[in-house]
């Protein structure tokens, strides 16, 4: 599968570069391929893979009653990733069944990189994309 990245926000597309960016609306020419984007900063960073793996736990969810929900459960990190000015989680992407759906961004300091999806859905594929400012891309697949 082909892999897309907005230069603009580092978002992330999976298939076919967008004619807009969905966050941050750029257009189509500020795509660039990279299909090896995530195998290029897990061998940049072997040690760190304890660190920057998101780490996904999924529930049937009773916070929304109002029809089918699961509670997308992220942190980053079998052991926690640090957040610290100068080495930090800018953002976790969701995709459900390949689509993006959500992000959750983060500033250095006084948070986790930690963060919960409620979705629609109660079957498919959700895939979980984080940024590392330093070490780059990560994903994690959970079929529910």
């Amino acid at each position: 599968m082909e892999i897309y990245i907005c230069k603009v926000c580092g978002h992330i597309e999976f298939g076919t570069a967008p004619d807009v960016c969905p966050v941050c609306h750029a257009a189509k020419a500020a795509f660039q391929k990279n299909n090896s984007i995530f195998e290029d900063s897990a061998k940049d960073n072997s040690e760190g893979i304890k660190k920057h793996t998101p780490c996904v736990i999924t529930r049937k969810d009773a916070l929304i009653e109002e029809g089918p929900s699961t509670n997308v459960k992220v942190r980053i990190g079998e052991v926690l990733h640090p957040m610290l000015e100068n080495h930090f989680i800018h953002f976790i992407d969701c995709y459900i069944d390949g689509k993006f759906t959500a992000r959750a961004e983060f500033s250095p300091e006084a948070i986790y990189p930690a963060t919960d999806f409620y979705i629609t859905k109660t079957s498919g594929k959700v895939t979980i994309v984080e940024r590392c400012n330093l070490h780059g891309y990560w994903r994690t697949d959970v079929n529910l």
